[in-house]
């Protein structure tokens, strides 16, 4: 980790749609890795900021490693008048990892618990699945996730000796059937960033995933096990797909669906041969697991 970070700070003292459109406008054209955005309503408790906004000011920050004040030119001359640009270097890093204290360790099924590479919990009883919380969609935390995870304990413990996890993002689920006793595991997803990523996550926990962006509908193999964790219109979408990957006595495992989409996303499947053996519900997101009639 870099010991200090050159920071560029936009500054609007009064919001104004027209300048702040100006102002991220600049900043896109400068293809900056990231941006901070911070006015009244966005606002960060993690760490105390060395450089207090004024309320109702509205600011962009760019942090960048290895900079010194010429990095400051090219932002000066896009942003113009605009707003006011100023730099300085930002020594106190901490904010860096405070996010950390969001991940802990999270029993998530009857066996499972996913965890943090920074936090292993000691836990004989349970199969532990490590995350490096990133970019993929999948840490362990959210109801979509917690909810395949338990019907992937109930359905490997059924004795499914076969996995497929369609839209893998981190490999979270997929490394779970793994670690359950699938024999077989096959993790797939159409971001390449969340294929890698994936990748990257089985290695971490020692287990053998294959793990590509094929699309669902090129594969031409069966399943037992049949897991999707996306959103509803895509759910059926694929859903010709996804049968055709169903073993004659697989069970398909369809999460990702807000409370009010299950019943039309039941409805799709059920009509396509499927019966609907078992619907979990975590706050406002809905499980639904299906046979073939």
């Amino acid at each position: 980790m870099a010991s200090s970070l050159f920071c560029i700070e936009v500054t609007l003292d009064h919001a104004d749609a027209d300048r702040e459109e100006w102002v991220e406008a600049a900043l896109w054209e400068l293809e900056v890795p990231g941006v901070e955005r911070q006015d009244d309503t966005t606002f960060s408790t993690l760490v105390e900021d060395p450089r207090p906004r004024a309320p109702g000011s509205v600011r962009w920050r760019v942090y960048l490693e290895d900079a010194d004040d010429e990095a400051v030119v090219p932002f000066a001359e896009a942003i113009g008048d605009a707003a006011r640009v100023e730099t300085f270097r930002l020594t106190d890093l901490t904010f860096l990892t405070a996010w950390r204290e969001f991940f802990r360790p999270s029993r998530v099924s009857r066996r499972v618990i996913v965890h943090p590479p920074w936090d292993v919990p000691a836990a004989d009883d349970a199969v532990l699945v490590e995350i490096e919380p990133g970019m993929a969609f999948g840490t362990g935390t959210h109801e979509t996730t917690r909810l395949c995870i338990v019907a992937l304990d109930d359905g490997l413990a059924a004795g499914a000796s076969s996995m497929l996890d369609v839209g893998c993002g981190s490999g979270v689920l997929a490394i779970a059937g793994a670690k359950l006793g699938a024999p077989r595991v096959v993790a797939i997803d159409n971001d390449l960033d969340a294929v890698a990523i994936a990748a990257e996550n089985c290695d971490r926990n020692g287990v053998s995933v294959e793990v590509s962006g094929t699309d669902v509908a090129e594969l031409d193999e069966e399943f037992d096990l049949v897991v999707a964790n996306i959103l509803p219109h895509v759910l059926i979408d694929l859903s010709d797909a996804l049968l055709a990957r169903m073993a004659k006595t697989a069970r398909l495992v369809l999460s990702g669906i807000v409370n009010e989409q299950a019943e039309r996303v039941r409805e799709h499947f059920e009509g396509a041969g499927l019966r609907g053996t078992r619907t979990l519900v975590q706050g406002d997101w809905s499980m639904l697991e299906f046979v073939r009639e």
